[in-house]
């Protein structure tokens, strides 16, 4: 009879995780507005759960960027005052060579997706789109990984019936976990997709009123209530709900804020983004507060608190990603800085080490190789500087090389008027073009003061790095031309390098046979382009 019994127990735990038999929820309650790129993964009882994409630039395995976190509001100082963090992505980019990826989910985790799991499968029903939220920190933890279980356990019947399984990263596969705050944070601000000016905002960029992408309090919004995902309009990177509605659980622990650091202090878990019923000027990225996970009654939950989901890779998935790792790493505080061109002869990071090695006295020995590890820090920070600079540098070069391009294509077209003009019009047509030509010659002049700044103040290897790693970014918030434009800045700061200038008379025969040489050139300014072949 005991037999009998563990035998059905056995087979109610299998079919409760089994995925050949059942029904495929609604599209509309897991993925009511589907996007390009999306990252569906399959969940129990027909159900799945949707990831986006979250690209951040890359030069190498460890390579990471810095990013500024919080705000400037003084109110708010003492725990979201801006201060620099650095983010990276797991997952090898196959379409973006200069840049690495995590995912993050689309939608906040819904009652119908946390029931997943239960015995028997969950029925859909009115409320199933709603937020799970009024549970634990651990419970939110317990869920990321009981998924990621499930997944691994049935990787092969899934791949079998074409579904999706978890992303693999140099053999491993990924995991589910609750997102770090700078994980949240910037992909909240729009990460790679939108300008620094835009990630630095309090807000994502809006095209429409904010009620149009966050659920607040308001009767013009969510009237007090906690609401359905994907009803309002996603950020940048195709997220729904980061900013209110639900707030949501971080992976790490809340600490204050210490001006331009975090402090020492570790509390409770981070809550990031707002919800229902926070008014609507202190809508925010930059939100934060503690969520303290125990009172006097035990385990704390809060109806306004939630949770999504990152998708992410492992550190050190093989021995491979560990030599690379341990080779990178040995050039970070290399005094010459790691990818100057030239090295500094007489290396303190490696001097520092001589002296201890040859120190006998141990608390000696322990002094001098702590001072190693400062000299070596601040050579790194230096590198880190000289690179943001240097990308900052090409940033500004390409935007004025589309620049020059604009104003090229407007000099042919005034000077065609010009041509073709009668008499009365001429002289006036012709103070037009004297004023775009000027205009032409100053931005052409402040590209090439940009180009010498390139070459003389940043060494090639700096140079070609950062310029990757410029276009990867550019590319992915759609300023196509100023990423094609990468190439140009790069030929032309290897032409001064080797003739000692670029001469604007050069750019500007060449920025005018590039506008004569399309299609509109040709049949718009036919007068103008015959005068400017050479």
């Amino acid at each position: 009879m005991l037999n009998k019994l563990v035998a059905i127990i056995v087979l109610v735990g299998l079919s409760r995780t089994a995925v050949a038999a059942d029904t495929a929820w609604p599209a509309v309650l897991t993925n009511p507005d589907p996007l390009a790129g999306d990252e569906i993964l399959p969940m129990p009882c027909g159900g799945q759960m949707v990831f986006r994409p979250v690209f951040v630039s890359s030069t190498g395995a460890l390579s990471d960027q810095r990013i500024s976190m919080g705000g400037v509001d003084k109110e708010f100082g003492y725990k979201e005052n801006q201060h620099a963090e650095y983010i990276a992505g797991g997952f090898t980019a196959a379409d973006h060579p200069a840049e690495r990826l995590y995912y993050l989910g689309k939608y906040d985790v819904t009652r119908l997706q946390f029931a997943a799991f239960d015995t028997p499968c969950p029925k859909p029903d009115e409320d199933s789109r709603l937020p799970r939220t009024g549970i634990t920190w651990t419970q939110a933890a317990d869920f990321a990984d009981t998924y990621t279980a499930w997944l691994i356990a049935h990787a092969k019947e899934l791949a079998a019936q074409g579904k999706r399984t978890l992303p693999i990263e140099a053999g491993q596969p990924g995991f589910l976990r609750l997102p770090t705050e700078e994980e949240w944070e910037y992909a909240a601000r729009g990460g790679a997709s939108v300008s620094a000016a835009d990630f630095a905002a309090p807000l994502f960029p809006m095209t429409q009123p904010l009620a149009k992408y966050v659920w607040y309090s308001g009767t013009e919004s969510s009237n007090g209530h906690l609401q359905p995902i994907g009803l309002l309009l996603p950020n940048p990177l195709g997220l729904f709900d980061m900013l209110g509605n639900a707030r949501q659980f971080a992976f790490t622990l809340f600490r204050l804020n210490h001006l331009s650091r975090l402090h020492g202090d570790a509390g409770g878990y981070a809550v990031r983004g707002g919800d229902y019923s926070t008014p609507p000027d202190q809508i925010r990225s930059a939100a934060r507060d503690e969520f303290v996970p125990y009172d006097q009654r035990g385990p704390r939950r809060q109806d306004t608190v939630g949770f999504r989901l990152a998708l992410v890779a492992p550190v050190l998935p093989n021995i491979a990603r560990l030599r690379q790792i341990k080779t990178e790493w040995q050039t970070l505080p290399d005094s010459s800085g790691g990818t100057l061109a030239e090295p500094v002869q007489d290396d303190p990071v490696k001097e520092a080490a001589a002296i201890a090695n040859a120190v006998d006295d141990p608390q000696l020995k322990h002094r001098l190789e702590s001072l190693e590890l400062i000299i070596a820090a601040n050579i790194k920070t230096r590198n880190e500087q000289l690179d943001r600079a240097a990308r900052a540098g090409l940033d500004l070069a390409t935007w004025l090389g589309v620049k020059m391009q604009l104003d090229a294509v407007r000099v042919l077209a005034a000077e065609q008027v010009a041509l073709i003009g009668g008499p009365a019009s001429r002289p006036a047509n012709q103070q037009r073009v004297d004023r775009f030509k000027k205009e032409l010659d100053n931005i052409i002049a402040t590209y090439r003061d940009s180009l010498r700044t390139l070459f003389t103040e940043y060494p090639s290897a700096v140079r070609d790095a950062q310029s990757a790693a410029l276009r990867g970014t550019l590319t992915e918030q759609g300023k196509t031309a100023q990423a094609a434009m990468t190439e140009q800045v790069s030929a032309d700061v290897a032409t001064m390098q080797r003739d000692g200038d670029l001469h604007g008379d050069a750019v500007e025969k060449r920025l005018r046979a590039a506008a004569c040489a399309t299609e509109d050139g040709r049949l718009g300014w036919p007068d103008a382009c015959k005068l400017s072949r050479p």
